[in-house]
């Protein structure tokens, strides 16, 4: 019987150990791709997205350090802030403000472009349902007139 690449594959605590010990060796490059191929497996580690944006943050890459952040932030907010992740370097509960540490005030940008998205969303759902509306109390006139017409 031949083992399927699930079963052969290291488990992500021992990938996750690895790519700290890539870091801590200065190779970012070849820890950033272990991390993108743990994330196509499973996303919801908040400790992966945190290495990546120590990664990205090596190798001086800004845009890919902001994105990593604002996801790795994302999901932060999706398990209801923090996740019993711990810091890889300091041992705490990994926390929001570790990844704006590490992103700078870029994330508060992302983040306040998020919102004006979600906002933009939702005006244009209101605007959406007032238009519905308004067709709906143009029909209802309109019936309203014919019937007065035929009444007469």
């Amino acid at each position: 019987l031949r083992a399927s690449p699930e079963e052969t594959m290291p488990s992500i605590d021992f990938r996750i150990q690895t790519a700290k010990l890539l870091l801590e060796l200065d190779q970012p490059g070849s820890a950033v791709a272990l991390l993108r191929r743990l994330l196509r497996e499973k996303d919801t580690v908040a400790e992966v997205w945190f290495l990546l944006c120590m990664a990205h943050r090596m190798r001086g890459d800004s845009d890919e350090l902001q994105e990593a952040a604002l996801r790795g932030i994302r999901y932060l907010r999706s398990v209801g802030g923090e996740e019993q992740a711990r810091h890889p370097v300091h041992g705490e509960v990994l926390r929001r403000e570790d990844f704006e540490a590490l992103a700078g005030d870029v994330t508060e940008r992302l983040l306040a472009g998020d919102q004006a998205a979600e906002e933009a969303q939702q005006a244009q759902q209101a605007r959406a349902v007032m238009e519905a509306q308004e067709r709906e109390l143009a029909a209802d006139t309109s019936a309203e007139g014919g019937d007065r017409g035929d009444g007469g």
